[in-house]
């Protein structure tokens, strides 16, 4: 992951260096070949830099830094392309980012607008994403009928496209739903569904928060397995992703547990 925030780095030092460079952007080469900014603009790459920069540190805890990254590509991006069209990735991810921070009303109408225009391009992938972390945000607010709605949505586009982590983060938040209703059993169903699919994957340990703070709830409920099923899952992706003790605290610390 060092590696990659390194070479990240490099793409954003690049591109604000080349930005107003003249013959960059207006001359071919020697050999007559014209620079690539002419298909994919300085600040789109630089926004996308920023987007991934972002990712890496929230995959690691560090949330006040994967903000900080995700608004210079939200800032880029409306600065050059507007509200409404590319601005979508960074309201996904600053959606993503607030939902676990715990910050759902906050999250909720940049998840939305986001949304509407996942779905004026049919961007079916992220458009299952998009919506689920909305599900979320609205689980958490107790609008439980938009969160169903949105969570039915994404679970049929995942199943078309048969997109598994996908999948697996549909069954996770409809778990979270259906525990918040009071609907026990169906929580088990949902969670094992998750963790099947999950169980070949590499999922970033912040993508399973769900399971993280309810571990005291199951262990409270005595779903003994189920939580012997879960553990295993989050060391597996604490192993995978090579998780240092003070990001673990970071999440851990971050995101609580619930009874």
């Amino acid at each position: 992951m060092r590696r990659a925030c390194i070479l990240l780095q490099r793409v954003v030092t690049i591109c604000a260096d080349l930005d107003h460079h003249p013959v960059y952007h207006t001359r071919a080469d020697s050999n007559g070949i014209y620079s690539s900014a002419l298909v994919a603009p300085l600040w789109e790459i630089q926004a996308y830099a920023f987007n991934q920069l972002g990712c890496l540190a929230l995959f690691a805890g560090q949330f006040k830094e994967a903000e900080c990254f995700y608004r210079q590509c939200h800032d880029l991006l409306v600065t050059h392309d507007g509200r409404d069209n590319l601005a979508c990735v960074a309201y996904q991810a600053l959606g993503r980012l607030w939902l676990y921070q715990g910050r759902y009303a906050e999250a909720v109408p940049l998840l939305v607008q986001g949304l509407v225009t996942r779905r004026r391009w049919q961007d079916k992938s992220n458009i299952a994403l998009n919506a689920i972390y909305l599900a979320g945000a609205q689980t958490e607010l107790g609008d439980f009928v938009t969160a169903e709605a949105l969570l039915s949505e994404a679970l049929a586009v995942t199943c078309a496209l048969d997109t598994t982590e996908t999948t697996a983060l549909c069954h996770l938040y409809f778990g979270q739903l259906e525990l918040m209703r009071g609907n026990d059993p169906a929580v088990s169903i949902h969670w094992r569904q998750a963790l099947a699919l999950l169980r070949p994957l590499q999922t970033p340990l912040v993508e399973l928060r769900v399971l993280l703070i309810y571990l005291p709830w199951l262990l409270r409920k005595r779903e003994w397995r189920l939580c012997a099923a879960i553990s295993r899952q989050l060391y597996h992706s604490i192993r995978r992703q090579r998780l240092g003790l003070r990001s673990l605290w970071r999440l851990v610390r971050q995101f609580g547990f619930r009874l």
